[in-house]
């Protein structure tokens, strides 16, 4: 039978010693056959000659070299629009400081379909590495209640590591149509908003197949972008609890660019999400919505109060 291609998209900045191993793990996936794809985002140490001693012993790498430093989620979402999504039966993102299982792409592969026009999206648990233990527990798992609800990304965030991610052809396809710049929170949220709000979602929390060294933290945000607005968040005054501006955002340019992809009900939903902040109504109508819940360690009927509040 023949094995799917798939097509990694690697964005590195300063990736240090770790790369290596990231890629290693990468061309040692089981059962596919892979091409990856590497962005250096502006690095200033041995990155780049790291990534050329690579493409130089595999055909299968391709290297690009930035000299200025962007954003993670403009570099990833230029990195995905710019990919021909029939060029490949699958896509999927790695990120620095990870390595993968060996199955990590056939799982994933294994759980979507590549030739189907809905597009669709396959995200695992991620564990924490370090040198002494090894691959370490997932930790997302008291997020399993969210992916179950997986409506709560509207206001929660999000638990899809994006280094994780598999998925479709028509997803890029997706994505590629509405090119969104600034999607208000960080591009695996976006991703995962986009594939879930018009497509189709696969969740495997409890199943850990990306570890990554010093571990993942989804309130922390997947990366530097998320970290900086938790950081902000945290200084300011206790009335403004929340993240009302990046949720508002997020859930604004989803309903204008991709309503007409979603569902009637879940369109009308994000409505809400974007409304809630001026209608005592929406926010009745939030605090009351049966498949938004809060993570296992969070307070549920906290997270309502606060929607009620229109702190969120």
């Amino acid at each position: 039978m023949k094995q799917p291609s798939v097509l990694v998209l690697l964005a590195v900045h300063n990736a240090g010693r770790r790369l290596s191993a990231l890629l290693e793990s990468i061309l040692h996936q089981q059962d596919v056959q892979v091409t990856i794809q590497v962005l250096d985002n502006g690095s200033t140490d041995e990155t780049w000659k790291t990534l050329q001693e690579f493409a130089g012993k595999y055909d299968c790498i391709g290297t690009r070299r930035d000299p200025a430093f962007h954003n993670t989620t403009e570099t990833m979402l230029t990195l995905i629009r710019g990919v021909d999504p029939q060029a490949f039966d699958f896509f999927a993102i790695a990120e620095q400081g990870c390595r993968w299982t060996p199955d990590h792409l056939f799982i994933g592969c294994s759980r979507i379909s590549s030739n189907s026009s809905r597009a669709e999206l396959y995200y695992c648990g991620v564990g924490s590495l370090d040198s002494a233990s090894g691959t370490g527990e997932s930790d997302v798992l008291r997020y399993i209640p969210c992916a179950e609800h997986p409506l709560s990304l509207l206001v929660v965030k999000n638990w899809a590591f994006g280094g994780g991610m598999v998925f479709n052809g028509a997803l890029v396809k997706l994505l590629k149509k509405r090119p969104v710049h600034d999607p208000g929170r960080g591009y695996a949220t976006w991703i995962h908003a986009v594939a879930l709000f018009c497509g189709y979602v696969v969740p495997e929390l409890d199943r850990v197949s990306v570890s990554r060294w010093g571990g993942f933290s989804p309130e922390k945000g997947e990366e530097e972008q998320d970290a900086e607005q938790q950081t902000q968040h945290e200084q300011r005054p206790r009335r403004k609890r929340g993240f009302p501006a990046a949720i508002t955002h997020m859930a604004t340019r989803l309903y204008y660019e991709y309503r007409n992809d979603m569902d009637f009900e879940v369109s009308e939903l994000v409505r809400v999400v974007i409304e809630r902040g001026r209608s005592r109504d929406a926010r009745r109508y939030l605090s009351r919505c049966k498949d938004i819940v809060a993570p296992q360690r969070e307070s549920t009927l906290k997270l309502r109060r606060d929607l009620l509040r229109g702190r969120l």
